[in-house]
């Protein structure tokens, strides 16, 4: 079954977040690395499961690392993957979690 992949905002604040501190150094890098982590995100569509469960959350999250420099955090239910933040450079995912503000 394939579900539909939406971002939260808070990920969506996380992604321009990640493109402005790639960005100081190199704005091309940075546009790649968004488009790869984007596409990576929708492919969750075919294959939710994949992820690990976040331990210690109160809703069902999954996470899974990218390209050895993110983890991303979602949530999968029946009819789509909703992508709930997104950690760069080191970043503790249980911190976002707690501080939805980012």
């Amino acid at each position: 079954m394939t579900r539909a992949v939406v971002f939260h905002r808070a990920a969506e604040k996380d992604l321009d977040l990640i493109y402005e501190a790639i960005a100081e150094d190199s704005p091309s890098n940075a546009i790649g690395f968004v488009r790869r982590l984007r596409e990576h995100c929708l492919r969750f569509a075919h294959m939710p499961h994949r992820g690990q469960v976040l331990a210690g959350t109160n809703e069902i999250v999954r996470t899974t690392p990218f390209e050895k420099r993110a983890v991303i955090a979602y949530r999968v239910d029946d009819d789509r993957v909703t992508v709930l933040r997104i950690a760069y450079a080191g970043r503790d995912l249980r911190s976002l979690f707690a501080d939805p503000d980012g």
